[in-house]
């Protein structure tokens, strides 16, 4: 709202002071001394002081301030009239065009500016105002011609055939100044040589290529994998050939400027002719062959639950999929990578969802408290301009280094200042809730009928992120925008974990057309139970036929191949938990021994081929520590497997329902899927991982006796919290009734690590098209399974 000053009314001042880093009393800008000569040189000239923004410790040399911010933010709204400082110096010791910047916005929202120490900067009356309208026309002039000379400068560097940015392409390095041509870096040279020439032959897509440079361990400068982008980029950049090019800002190929560079080429002339010719043959071939533009439910809202990177939204002719990409990005660190995971099953998810929404009475109401009854929306942009500075400064920190040393609290600063973020309601978010909110009252009668581009953009609206399990195709969290978080608190099969963040907790009756399989309902507690609170009873039943456990048999297969044979067994025996079999008259010289893990850790080094080692992971204090004894016990080729149950991949488990707190502690004590497969990898294993989940339905009867045992987590909870949840258990029982079932999760994490490189699998290449017809292609040895297009 514009709260413009009234007429003949004293003009309104915001007050904004800096102190910097280190001591700053002696020089008098204490933030004491600043506010109270601003407050005099604002009586003596019968001004009100409205509002007071002070950055303490920030320097003036940058512009991300969040006071700063929030001033600039309450001069946009008109929540005052007078910027005033305690001297110059306090707004800005950065370059005089920052400086003008500040002008510039000041007076194109008509607010003036003084300085307490500097008469010959008051601007504060509506003379001073037009002068900083003068002073924004000649910084935009300025930044005109600033503009125009270095774009005149990059064309004329073109023309004597020097490169623009200062970031080479892959292959090149510096040889001197800015006006010394680069240099061929011999070693990188090899990457961009080989593929122009598998390129050359029409044989190979850009993913081919990509695939043949990670086989062979080349790495990008940042020591990722090469994906199909990347090469894509290559491969129709002129600057391999000896050219430069300057494109004026524009990506039409006929407005660029291309001249011969002096620098060394890496490729010829000749090589890039005949790249460019099959370029224009692939995409000519390919045009026939477009897929029909579909609609995807959740397309760029999908994420993948354990890396947090978008999912690609694909299609066949019978399904949708969403697909985790992260390898083809060129990143290794996702257990996910090239999964994907059918989309009608996260669809039907997200419909039963859906239905349940329903305005409640007081949803007017909820929503001024969230967004607070007594702010406006200059208050919201406050507060999301200083989120936006403190996430700012967090990643400053973080470029710096004052995180190396714990990344975990880097993560959880930046996930929270997001999280307040997402529950902030923009302007635009407010208006369009209101449009909204009469088609949301007849949702659940209408979805079903309403075609799938309306849903989608009603989920755009509604949605700003669902991570998804694509393992299992399991709605994990939703994140809704922030006007619809009611709404979302109001649906009885979500849970709200944290503030914002919604996870589905499916009742049984809802429970049937769940992809994840299923347990039976846990009434009675096992006499042995395995790892409680979170697990009762082992979920696979035992093949009584099998005579070898299937994850033992798969790596003495593996350890075949590579020409290794017989070796030391280790089963670590865990209560509740089958026993490992070996099949001794098949595998001969292979010794099955049982040990507790202290006996097996302090086994010789390089002793043991396969160590089996069921919940014994997350229960340990530092588990990288053991992680880095197992790599020592282990002979090279031999396999670590671990079965284990992951706390932070399951928010729908009752346990979190009751005693709330346990989820901020499984945080902490609990590893995460995507830590462990992260830092088993950097020891040095060779990791397939998998996560499984099941449902399994819980009597609240059964849920008391676990949760009067206190065990796991419950026991590391404060006596407060812990009373509370036991409060919130009784109630539900009174309520319910003991047999009374509630939905729960279960995930494991099931991990086969190995010491040493897997053997080979004969790679099959990807189907390319050339010439208009569509081969594909097998590494040699191979049969062609050519067919035509």
């Amino acid at each position: 709202m514009n709260r413009r000053n009234q007429p003949n009314s004293p003009p309104r001042v915001a007050l904004y002071a800096r102190v910097s880093p280190g001591p700053t009393q002696a020089e008098g800008f204490s933030i004491e001394a600043q506010l109270a000569e601003m407050r005099e040189f604002a009586a003596a000239r019968g001004w009100k002081v409205v509002a007071e923004f002070v950055d303490v410790s920030v320097s003036g040399r940058t512009m991300e301030r969040p006071e700063l911010e929030a001033a600039k933010a309450a001069a946009a709204e008109g929540s005052f009239d007078i910027l005033l400082v305690h001297e110059l110096s306090r707004l800005s010791r950065a370059s005089v065009y920052e400086t003008f910047e500040i002008f510039e916005f000041l007076g194109s929202h008509n607010v003036g500016f003084a300085s307490a120490r500097e008469p010959q900067f008051d601007l504060s009356s509506p003379n001073g105002r037009f002068v900083l309208t003068i002073i924004s026309a000649v910084n935009q002039y300025y930044i005109d011609i600033l503009r125009m000379h270095t774009q005149k400068s990059k064309r004329q560097r073109v023309r004597e055939g020097l490169y623009n940015a200062s970031i080479l392409p892959y292959g090149y390095r510096h040889a001197g100044d800015a006006k010394t041509p680069p240099e061929i870096d011999p070693e990188e040279a090899k990457v961009p040589r080989l593929a122009f020439e598998r390129y050359a032959t029409g044989r190979y897509s850009y993913q081919d290529i990509a695939d043949i440079l990670n086989d062979r361990g080349y790495r990008t400068r940042r020591g990722k994998r090469f994906s199909k982008d990347t090469i894509a980029d290559m491969i129709r950049n002129p600057f391999y050939m000896g050219k430069v090019v300057y494109k004026g800002g524009s990506r039409r190929q006929e407005a660029a400027i291309i001249e011969p560079g002096l620098h060394e080429p890496i490729i010829s002339e000749q090589l890039w002719e005949v790249c460019r010719q099959v370029r224009e043959r692939h995409q000519s071939a390919s045009r026939p062959f477009q897929p029909q533009v579909r609609t995807y439910l959740l397309g760029q809202l999908a994420y993948c639950h354990v890396c947090h990177r978008k999912l690609r939204a694909q299609s066949t002719k019978t399904a949708i999929y969403y697909r985790e990409m992260s390898y083809a990005r060129g990143y290794e660190d996702c257990p996910n990578a090239n999964k994907g995971t059918r989309g009608e099953g996260l669809h039907a998810q997200m419909s039963a969802i859906v239905r349940q929404l329903v305005l409640p009475p007081n949803w007017q109401q909820e929503l001024a408290d969230l967004v607070g009854e007594d702010e406006g929306v200059a208050t919201l942009e406050n507060r999301r301009a200083r989120l936006i500075a403190e996430r700012r400064r967090l990643k400053q920190a973080y470029i710096q280094g004052d995180f190396e040393d714990d990344l975990d609290l880097y993560r959880q600063n930046l996930a929270r200042i997001r999280r307040e973020l997402a529950q902030i309601p923009t302007q635009d978010e407010l208006y369009r809730i209101q449009e909204a909110s009469q088609y949301i009252e007849s949702l659940a009668e209408v979805w079903d009928e309403a075609d799938i581009d309306d849903q989608k953009d009603l989920m755009r609206l509604m949605l700003r992120e669902v991570q998804v399990d694509v393992g299992q195709g399991r709605l994990v969290w939703l994140q809704p925008t922030a006007p619809f978080i009611p709404l979302f608190r109001a649906v009885p099969t979500l849970a709200e974990r944290e503030p914002g963040l919604f996870v589905p907790h499916w009742p049984p009756e809802m429970a049937v057309g769940l992809s994840i399989a299923s347990l039976p309902s846990l009434t009675v507690l096992p006499e042995e139970p395995v790892a409680l609170p979170w697990l009762a009873e082992w979920p696979w039943e035992p093949d009584p036929k099998a005579r070898i456990t299937p994850a033992l048999g798969a790596a003495l297969k593996e350890r075949r191949k590579v020409h290794v044979t017989g070796g030391r067994v280790v089963a670590v025996p865990c209560q509740g938990v089958p026993e490992l079999l070996l099949d001794g008259r098949k595998w001969a010289g292979v010794t099955l021994e049982e040990r507790t893990l202290p006996q097996a850790l302090a086994l010789p080094k390089e002793s043991v081929a396969f160590l089996s080692s069921p919940l014994g992971l997350q229960a340990q204090a530092d588990w990288e520590a053991l992680a880095r004894r197992v790599y020592e016990v282990l002979e090279t080729q031999g396999y670590w497997h671990i079965l284990d149950v992951l706390p932070a991949s399951m928010p729908a488990h009752w346990v979190y329902t009751f005693f709330p707190e346990t989820w901020v502690l499984a945080q902490h004590v609990h590893w995460s899927g995507y830590q462990l497969y992260n830092t088993l990898r950097q020891i040095g294993f060779h990791i397939r991982q998998q996560e499984v989940t099941f449902y399994q339905p819980v009597s609240l009867g059964a849920a008391l006796r676990i949760a009067r045992q206190k065990p796991g987590l419950l026991k590391r909870l404060d006596e407060r919290s812990y009373r509370a949840g036991m409060e919130r258990l009784n109630e539900a029982v009174e309520e319910k009734g003991p047999d009374a079932l509630m939905g729960s999760e279960i995930t494991l994490v099931e991990v086969t690590a190995l010491k040493g490189e897997p053997p080979k699998r004969r790679r099959r290449k990807a189907a390319v098209r050339a010439g208009g017809a569509r081969k594909e292609k097998v590494e040699k040895g191979g049969k062609d399974r050519s067919k035509g297009a």
